[in-house]
């Protein structure tokens, strides 16, 4: 599954041109936020993502993207 994960974002980073620049980082108790301003050659471009995280260990233990 790592590998086909890897493979997936190559491959987009590859086709779109996919750059990202974070734009702010927020810790809450039980989550954490970061926004990334996502540019490229693709419809919309660029766009600000929400990266909603649950971290415990120092290790993601969920994943969350919004628009």
């Amino acid at each position: 599954m790592i590998q086909e994960i890897e493979d997936w974002i190559a491959d987009a980073n590859e086709r779109y041109k996919a750059t990202m620049q974070p734009v702010s980082f927020e810790e809450k108790e039980t989550e954490s936020l970061l926004k990334v301003e996502v540019s490229g050659n693709f419809d919309g471009s660029p766009v600000v993502l929400s990266y909603h995280l649950k971290i415990a260990d120092e290790l993601i233990q969920s994943l969350k993207i919004t628009g």
